[in-house]
């Protein structure tokens, strides 16, 4: 359903405000970069590329994918006449909620100041919509990670994605440069 989404929009390089970009980051026990932003710049390689990642493992650690992308500087190909926007796609509750709300990044250790992944990557100007999938969804902690319950999407399984394709598309369209 991603991969079709992505067909909505003008994928291309970071020359043209017309066009988006994409990158993307997995995880479950362990956050990997599957691709940057600008790595492609046509749906069709974009498609083929999401449709290629496989999923390997049993565990949300949804802290780790935040602070990755922060860490990694995931956005700092992107154009900065763009908003930027992480779409977390679950299916379930982090395996440990407090290290998504709450977590001491690694780079800092020694550091008394706790801080959260969530509120890291939006300290980041990102914004985050969370997408989730199923009946294991805790919304208050997708509420919690996006910080606007506008930006959460819930459906029952990735068929039901149809019902929501359209506000959605609306909404990334729509967001504001920060």
């Amino acid at each position: 359903f991603i991969a079709r989404l992505t067909l909505r929009f003008f994928i291309g390089t970071n020359t043209s405000n017309a066009e988006f970009q994409f990158g993307a980051v997995s995880f479950s026990n362990v956050a990997q970069k599957d691709f940057d932003l600008n790595m492609y710049t046509e749906n069709t390689q974009l498609y083929n590329a999401i449709l290629g990642i496989r999923y390997v493992g049993k565990a949300t650690y949804t802290n780790l994918a935040l602070n990755y992308i922060v860490d990694n500087n995931m956005f700092s190909k992107g154009r900065t006449s763009a908003p930027d926007i992480a779409l977390l796609v679950t299916d379930g509750v982090s395996t440990v909620p407090s290290r998504t709300l709450y977590h001491v990044p690694q780079n800092r250790i020694g550091e008394n100041n706790v801080l959260a992944a969530a509120k890291r990557l939006r300290n980041s100007n990102v914004q985050i919509m969370a997408l989730g999938v199923g009946t294991k969804i805790n919304t208050a902690e997708l509420n919690n990670i996006t910080n606007n319950p506008s930006d959460v999407y819930n459906i029952n399984d990735f068929d039901s994605f149809k019902k929501i394709e359209d506000r959605f598309s609306y909404s990334v369209c729509t967001a504001p440069v920060h």
